[in-house]
């Protein structure tokens, strides 16, 4: 939860948002906090101590704050700025599979297109309520999942990870359902997948991204 504030809160206040595992080595690390230019850090307790013994070698780096599960912003008045749409909002990271990773940025206009043609497209209305178990480092989960949930009014449910039994009581309270392949060869290797989807009575709607899936699991 804190990172998707620091995310949300970041881009409403015209900065760009610039989402990183936590499971980074200190080397993976100081390369996309420097090749992004990155000001401030929001991080938990391991990845901030990383950082901070890197302070030296990342110059435009002002701020590292640490955060906890329980860590809630601070009650202060906020204004948001004007934004234009070609204002830079968003940057992630491919996988560098061919070289160094490559920052890909995402401006105001681009993200929000995105977002308006998905909840067009699968409907999402205020009524839903959008279980998401995917990492929110990926722009699956935190944007076509987590951003675009809020973007229509509906209700998030944020699991802090994919687990193959809790997964399926969470999903049980949802109506929408965002998933990658690995998600679904786990839920059916287990016998009690079919139970617990025999008893989903408001899911209307699953998707399956971020890589292919085998036609027969489909």
């Amino acid at each position: 939860l804190p990172m998707l504030i620091a995310h949300l809160g970041v881009q409403l206040a015209g900065g760009v948002s610039v989402p990183l595992n936590p499971r980074y080595t200190a080397g993976e690390l100081r390369y996309f906090l420097a090749d992004s230019g990155a000001a401030l850090v929001v991080a938990g307790e391991e990845p901030a101590a990383a950082i901070g013994e890197l302070r030296g070698e990342l110059p435009a780096l002002r701020t590292v704050l640490e955060v906890t599960s329980d860590w809630e912003p601070p009650n202060v008045g906020f204004k948001s700025p004007n934004h234009h749409p070609s204002d830079r909002a968003l940057i992630l990271y491919s996988s560098g599979t061919t070289g160094q990773p490559k920052g890909v940025v995402h401006d105001q206009a681009n993200l929000a297109a995105a977002l308006s043609a998905l909840a067009a497209t699968w409907r999402i209305v205020p009524d839903d309520r959008i279980v998401c178990a995917l990492p929110l480092f990926h722009i699956h989960g935190l944007s076509f999942a987590a951003q675009l949930c809020l973007s229509q009014g509906a209700c998030l449910l944020l699991e802090d990870a994919f687990h193959p039994r809790g997964t399926l009581a969470a999903v049980a309270r949802g109506t929408v359902f965002m998933g990658v392949p690995t998600f679904y060869y786990a839920w059916l290797e287990r016998p009690e997948f079919a139970v617990a989807a025999g008893a989903w009575r408001g899911m209307r709607f699953v998707t399956c991204g971020s890589a292919p899936i085998r036609a027969d699991v489909l």
